[in-house]
């Protein structure tokens, strides 16, 4: 949403000659407004009409009164601003909207480097929107000398939504994005052989929800652009973005009626378009890498003035919590940053700054990113459209004899797997041959070193408890079923207060401590809170569970059987009974030490 005004102003320049170098930029400018500049980068622009152009980011330490007249909307030529300018300089273009994409910097070796997008989101500055209030911009002034090989552009679009006239949706700001990412792409890369280079989104706020939108575009729909597309993303990062939803209230009085109000409404907890996105990026990703920065402190809620413009004038509130902006998903580093929702995104490089822990992080995928390029080398026969299978269409036969070593709790390596087929043999390795994996569907055939190897599908187990009291019983039993079956995507429900209550239970802890401490386990992948204790058809396809898993200690208070809570088709795993840690245990021996030292 709407970032805080700064005191500096920057503006882009484009339509710059090839030949021209940053003090050329400077010395256009008359000497007192050259002496408040703070900042400023020159990078090889993607010009869709003319090549061998560049682009200029330029800060000043206040705006210059020449240029207080510039039309944000569509910009001037420089030229008109200031009169006196060179004849050579005439046709520079400038503008403070950044609308398109826009290059920050350069790398000296185009065949080792790492494209890095970031999207702001609605109602936010393109440029602004990460920039620090000491005028820096970290995107531009600091990650391209802490990581050389990557290449850092922005990309900003129509994202004000007061007395807006245009009917635009979520997906549509996506599919345009997802357009101009493709011609990026064509006029970025200077030969056919690095066209699977590789490709970082990143995101702040309701711009993570465009990348990631973009992601399911591109992994559904099969072409060639977004083919090369699709073997080229690497990574999503990111920032405060509103995975389950964002509140809107306090700015639905000021547009309610208006053309732009469906376009709030996409991103509302609950909404078709959130949870149809939840949906397809569970289908859509396997592999893909994913950074989540999330918020820890309350914000200033935006509030829509009669001129459209947003403003922080609300009360604070958490924007985004830990539990909205993560996915927790098998491949994601979360990182936690103690700034509010508009800051989060605007990292300053200082001693005890979070610019250092997400800028190693980001540092991280591109090196896997470049790692995984050149283990995966794109093939010259180019075209080929992997598309990936949906869990509920794909047939898995896995046995479920549970392996002697489970029975124990020695929980198997996840890359081994017991006497529980009768093709295998005590102590044998796990072979990804015994098992089916997701193979690739082509439009033609299979070529040797097509992009990425195929990646085994993830299995979506699904298993429901109270959690109350967490202890190294539970701990074990999600262990057992994170290995059990290989590649498990585990899914953990946690009932509510009041499903419990209905049933006589009562647990200590509130449903909402019980789902964090859960989170906290780093062999769940997913939480469910609030989960129903009557599972539904409708709850199963909604998460695409396929497994599901029962133990009696963990629903016993509530004295239900699986039997009567299933009310769709899965597959079952028993959970073993064993001499493991259970909660009636501990309450036993809670009140065993309290009742000796009571009578002592």
């Amino acid at each position: 949403m709407a970032s805080p005004v700064l005191s500096q102003k920057t503006y882009r320049l484009s339509q710059i000659s090839g030949n021209m170098t940053s003090n050329d930029i400077r010395e256009i400018f008359p000497t007192e407004i050259r002496q408040t500049i703070q900042y400023l980068s020159l990078a090889n622009a993607l010009d869709f009409a003319i090549p061998d152009k560049q682009v200029c980011t330029i800060t000043f330490q206040t705006q210059p009164a020449i240029l207080a007249s510039l039309p944000y909307k569509t910009g001037s030529l420089l030229s008109d601003l200031i009169p006196s300018i060179d004849v050579k300089y005439s046709q520079i273009w400038i503008d403070a909207h950044f609308h398109g994409f826009t290059v920050l910097n350069n790398t000296d070796n185009n065949n080792k480097t790492v494209d890095i997008i970031a999207l702001t989101g609605l109602g936010g500055k393109a440029f602004a929107s990460w920039q620090c209030y000491d005028g820096s911009m970290w995107l531009r002034d600091h990650v391209p000398l802490d990581i050389p090989n990557c290449r850092m552009s922005l990309y900003g679009y129509y994202s004000d939504v007061g007395n807006s006239q245009s009917i635009t949706t979520l997906s549509e700001l996506t599919r345009c994005f997802l357009l101009d990412l493709i011609e990026y792409r064509r006029l970025n890369l200077h030969d056919h052989q690095n066209m699977t280079s590789s490709l970082l989104l990143m995101g702040h706020s309701t711009g993570g929800l465009i990348i990631k939108d973009t992601w399911c575009q591109v992994a559904e729909e099969i072409s060639k652009p977004l083919t090369d597309l699709y073997h080229s993303i690497s990574g999503l990062i990111f920032f405060g973005t509103p995975h389950n939803g964002m509140s809107v209230a306090n700015i639905l009085p000021g547009i309610t009626g208006q053309a732009s109000e469906n376009l709030i409404r996409d991103i509302e907890p609950g909404s078709s378009y959130i949870k149809a996105l939840k949906a397809r990026f569970a289908s859509a990703t396997v592999d893909l890498n994913i950074l989540s920065c999330y918020e820890l402190r309350p914000t200033p809620q935006s509030v829509c003035q009669p001129d459209g413009s947003l403003v922080r004038t609300g009360s604070s509130a958490m924007n985004v919590t830990e539990s909205s902006g993560c996915l927790y998903w098998a491949n994601e580093v979360r990182l936690p940053i103690d700034e509010n929702h508009s800051m989060i995104a605007k990292l300053a490089k200082r001693d005890g700054n979070a610019y250092r822990t997400v800028v190693s992080s980001i540092a991280n995928l591109v090196a896997a990113s470049l790692a995984n390029h050149s283990q995966h080398p794109k093939n010259e026969q180019i075209g080929q459209r992997c598309q990936t299978l949906k869990p509920q269409n794909f047939a898995r036969n896995f046995p479920l004899t549970i392996p002697r070593e489970v029975l124990g709790w020695e929980i198997p390596a996840a890359n081994k797997l017991s006497d529980a087929s009768e093709n295998s043999r005590p102590g044998r390795e796990y072979s990804r041959n015994n098992y089916p994996e997701q193979y690739s569907i082509l439009d033609s055939e299979m070529h040797t070193g097509i992009f990425r190897a195929p990646i085994p599908l993830q299995v979506r187990v699904f298993i429901l408890g109270c959690w109350d009291i967490f202890h190294s019983g539970h701990v074990k039993i999600l262990q057992f079923l994170k290995y059990f079956i290989p590649n498990t995507y585990l899914i953990v429900g946690v009932v509510g207060d009041n499903e419990m209550r209905d049933f006589g239970d009562f647990p200590a802890l509130h449903a909402t401590d019980r789902a964090a401490v859960v989170r906290s386990c780093r062999y769940v992948d997913e939480v469910i809170e609030d989960c129903p204790l009557i599972l539904t058809q409708q709850f199963g396809d909604q998460h695409q569970i396929e497994y599901v898993a029962y133990d009696r200690e963990l629903l016993s208070m509530a004295q239900m059987d699986l039997s009567t809570q299933m009310k769709f088709d899965a597959k079952m795993i028993t959970i073993p009974e064993s001499q493991a840690l259970h909660s009636a245990n501990i309450i036993r021996r809670i009140r065993t030490h309290y009742t000796s030292i009571t009578k002592a």
